[in-house]
């Protein structure tokens, strides 16, 4: 099978979404107020732009938006659980309008949505900018998209461990060049994501960059190393039809070779298949040797 572009975007949660619109203005403005979509791996779902009133908007615009979006979002979730097609709903409120249809993809349902919910102007969670990457530590869009799929469900679910992500190191006077994914008290890691699909000459290129920073890191930590400092590796799951046989041998051939890599710096290579193991890895070692510690 050919190879696909080093930038294609490769997922394993595919759905379709739509925006819904609020006209504003005299000039054919308008402002994006919900996203409804569905997939056989999230079925229907939808999320208004706007978690709240947004008061810095002229006139009651910001409790428009939000209460417009609402009602939208119910109305859509009501057609749905009654077993309706999403294909053939209609706004409940006249003079709103709907978008096409797109596709879009995630690292897991929750992240398909977040992705989504990303490309409207007034989403709650602002995309990081695609260029902005430290120059000593590049990565590939799925990984930055995998770090910021991590980053967001953990500062959902355990707040406090949020300011750990993305740090420039500076220990005990030795500076390690580069910016570490995630650095706690008992947990580091940098988030890499395998790609069978990329050309054969990058497909561990800006993995191994993440191995070279952390080791480098464990240098700069000196006697204060965390307990684990590993490489945590998103590997696509069994079953996806986008994936033939050879690309899951070839997957596994690429986390061989990184954990090859890691053994010759004493680190290691934890490998997942969606960010909620993720999640769990970093929080129950960060949390339980906190907890034993104490």
């Amino acid at each position: 099978m050919p190879s696909l572009p080093f930038d294609e975007r490769v997922r394993s949660v595919e759905s379709m979404a739509r925006a819904v619109f609020l006209p504003v203005g005299q000039l054919s403005e308008r402002l994006c107020i919900a996203l409804l979509g569905f997939s056989e791996d999230v079925g229907h779902w939808a999320r208004a732009v706007t978690p709240k009133p947004l008061a810095n908007l002229p006139n009651d615009l910001g409790h428009a938006l939000f209460t417009f979006g609402g009602v939208v979002v119910t109305d859509y979730e009501d057609w749905c659980r009654r077993g309706k097609s999403p294909l053939e709903w209609q706004s409940p409120l006249s003079g709103l309008v709907l978008g096409d249809w797109f596709e879009v993809e995630g690292f897991d349902p929750e992240d398909a949505v977040r992705i989504a919910v990303s490309v409207a102007a007034l989403a709650p969670e602002a995309r990081a900018p695609e260029t902005e990457q430290h120059a000593g530590n590049p990565k590939s869009s799925d990984e930055r998209r995998f770090l910021m799929a991590v980053q967001q469900e953990i500062s959902r679910v355990r707040p406090a461990l949020a300011k750990g992500f993305r740090k420039s190191l500076s220990l005990t006077g030795k500076a390690a060049a580069g910016e570490i994914d995630f650095v706690g008290k008992h947990y580091v890691t940098c988030y890499a994501a395998v790609n069978p699909k990329a050309r054969s000459a990058s497909r561990v290129q800006t993995a191994s960059a993440a191995l070279w920073h952390l080791a480098r890191a464990r240098d700069a930590f000196g006697f204060a190393s965390p307990a684990v400092m590993e490489l945590t590796a998103w590997v696509p799951p069994q079953g996806l039809p986008i994936y033939s046989e050879q690309d899951y041998t070839t997957a596994l051939e690429i986390v061989a070779e990184l954990r090859e890599q890691a053994g010759r710096e004493q680190l290691a290579v934890f490998s997942v298949t969606d960010v909620d193991s993720a999640c769990r890895r970093l929080v129950n070692i960060e949390v339980s040797d906190a907890a034993l510690a104490s």
